[in-house]
């Protein structure tokens, strides 16, 4: 290979190797890293200095000097550059991601996706696809209730115990509790709900998992004991298991129910289960029944439809509906 060849890949490489701020790389890491994938490069550190010191000249790179040692990383993101470019699919990707999955990204990944994010932005304007997200958009049912603050210390502190797989303290206060308390917990996953951050944990080392909100997370650091998982426990099995719906205990049942017209039309084309079936009623009502998961989720949501729903069975929840009638009615009088 000419040497002006090799010179040009090993430049290129040297770029790829340079972290975007804030994160850097020493010299020596970046040499070690470019003899790891590169083998076919045979310099020593000192020429990968001089390019780097040339490069910098070029690019909008620099370096943090720290005693002997230089510590490189891009700045300036709006001269930063790709290749092959961002596609404007990819551009788009991003965007979405930035709008809507931000809660549960660690914020170092966020301050390490800052400059793609700018670089999407001027990728889409103007385009097609970047008129398109002002043209969709996705509403959650009921009002627009906004999360209470977490602060940005337990957020980082919670990211990088699940990422390192470690063991995390926490001050913690529970739900009506005016004070809070130490806690070791195992962090085993997180989920977004409602617009609220949940770890899911065990806390020391017992085994039962439970759910802890991350703004009542006072402080929390990362601790240096690994993990305590339960026995092949995996998130997607346990979200599976109805864990955020608040089981009541009685397993699947037979729900009957009679919606008014306007509130169960939808349940005509919608379902509630693979046995679902809604069928329109003489009067004008929906009969629907299906076999659901007994849970509070379930209580909230059909009490979300008051007096346009009947409930007709389980003989047992109709009988908590009509109390919860004789209470409102009580109330109201």
């Amino acid at each position: 290979m000419p040497k002006s060849v090799d010179t040009t890949l090993r430049h290129l490489a040297t770029l790829a190797a340079i972290p975007l701020s804030p994160e850097r790389r020493s010299t020596r890491e970046i040499y070690n890293k470019l003899c790891r994938e590169n083998p076919e490069f045979a310099v020593n550190i000192r020429s990968i200095q001089r390019s780097l010191e040339e490069l910098s000249r070029r690019f909008p790179i620099t370096a943090d000097r720290e005693g002997t040692r230089q510590y490189w990383y891009w700045i300036n993101p709006d001269k930063w550059f790709q290749v092959p470019e961002m596609s404007e699919s990819a551009a788009f990707m991003l965007r979405l991601a930035e709008e809507h999955l931000v809660p549960v990204f660690p914020p170092e990944s966020l301050r390490v996706l800052k400059p793609y994010l700018e670089r999407a932005e001027g990728i889409l304007r103007g385009t097609k696809l970047g008129l398109w997200s002002e043209r969709v958009a996705l509403i959650n049912r009921g009002p627009i209730i906004e999360p209470p603050p977490v602060p940005d210390d337990v957020r980082e502190a919670v990211c990088g115990a699940l990422i390192r797989r470690s063991r995390l303290h926490a001050e913690y206060r529970k739900r009506g509790e005016a004070s809070s308390r130490e806690m070791d917990l195992n962090p085993l996953g997180m989920v977004v709900r409602g617009g609220l951050t949940y770890i899911v944990a065990t806390a020391w080392d017992y085994e039962d998992v439970r759910h802890y909100a991350l703004h009542r997370m006072e402080k929390a650091s990362v601790l240096p004991e690994r993990v305590r998982e339960p026995d092949s426990f995996q998130l997607a099995e346990y979200l599976d298991g109805e864990a955020f719906s608040y089981p009541s205990g009685a397993g699947k049942i037979g729900l009957r129910a009679l919606f008014e017209p306007e509130a169960g039309i939808h349940l005509t084309e919608s379902r509630l289960s693979t046995d679902h079936r809604a069928a329109p009623q003489e009067d004008g009502r929906v009969l629907v029944e299906a076999t659901v998961e007994d849970t509070e989720e379930l209580r909230w949501w059909l009490l979300g439809f008051g007096s346009r729903v009947e409930v007709l069975e389980p003989e047992e929840l109709r009988q908590e509906f009509k109390q919860v009638a004789e209470r409102l009615t009580e109330i109201y009088r």
